[in-house]
C-alpha cells in the first residue's frame, strides 16, 4: 500500500501522486522514478554521452 490506497503499486504510483508531492517526499522527480523503475536513455552528466539504464531497480531486490 502506498499513498493511502491499497491498490497503488510501484507500477501505478506515478499515475496517482503529483510530481511536486513526489519530489518533496523522495527528493527525486517522477521522471527519475520512472527511469529507475522502467529504464530508458539518459545523458551522463560527466561525459555528456547518451547512455541507457535497464531499469527494474526494485525487481532485483526481490530476487535477492
Amino acid at each position: 500500500m502506498a499513498y493511502g490506497d491499497e491498490s497503488v503499486t510501484l507500477a501505478t504510483f506515478d499515475k496517482i501522486i503529483p510530481d511536486k508531492v513526489f519530489m518533496e517526499v523522495t527528493s527525486i522527480s517522477l521522471a527519475d522514478f520512472r527511469l529507475l523503475r522502467d529504464g530508458g536513455k539518459y545523458i551522463d552528466k560527466e561525459t555528456g554521452e547518451e547512455k541507457e539504464f535497464k531499469g527494474h531497480l526494485w525487481n532485483t531486490c526481490a530476487e535477492g
